[in-house]
């Protein structure tokens, strides 16, 4: 009769593929009971020195940052894709976004299946960045245009 018997290499070997399927299980069970968070809800208890406190640190901005809202006025099909140096950054149907911008940054918009022409704006500036590029408008069809430089605050 032989024995079946484990070399020490294959002691380990058995102890990895059970610490292995140990964590694989645990992994699933926490998945299984996950109970996502609705944030959606806002709080009652917010007093006004908890909103005044807020935005002082959200003005705190290094030098150069900051954020720019961006209107678009279209009511149709399709949207604006906003790009912030060639990468796309947001999609405005009608109304406006925040976008967070750093001093040298190029803005550019583009119609994404407009049935007309849509005009797109700057309408506020946060943050240490020149604040004269409010009021900037364009006209934007399907094809690209640039909407604003973004300068260091002097």
């Amino acid at each position: 009769m032989k024995y079946f018997t484990f070399s020490v290499k294959h002691k380990w070997r058995a102890l990895g593929i059970v610490l292995l399927a140990v964590a694989w299980v645990y992994i699933v069970i926490q998945c299984v009971n996950f109970n996502p968070v609705s944030f959606s809800k806002p709080s009652l208890n917010v007093s006004s020195e908890d909103l005044d406190a807020v935005e002082e640190l959200g003005a705190n901005y290094k030098d150069g940052k900051g954020m720019i809202t961006i209107n678009c006025e279209y009511s149709g099909k399709g949207g604006v894709h906003v790009f912030l140096n060639g990468r796309m950054k947001l999609y405005i149907t009608n109304g406006s976004k925040n976008l967070r911008v750093s001093a040298g940054d190029l803005v550019y918009v583009k119609g994404y299946e407009l049935e007309g022409s849509a005009k797109v704006s700057v309408s506020a500036v946060e943050g240490k960045v020149d604040g004269s590029i409010v009021g900037e408008t364009v006209i934007v069809e399907n094809l690209a245009r640039k909407l604003v430089k973004i300068q260091s605050c002097t």
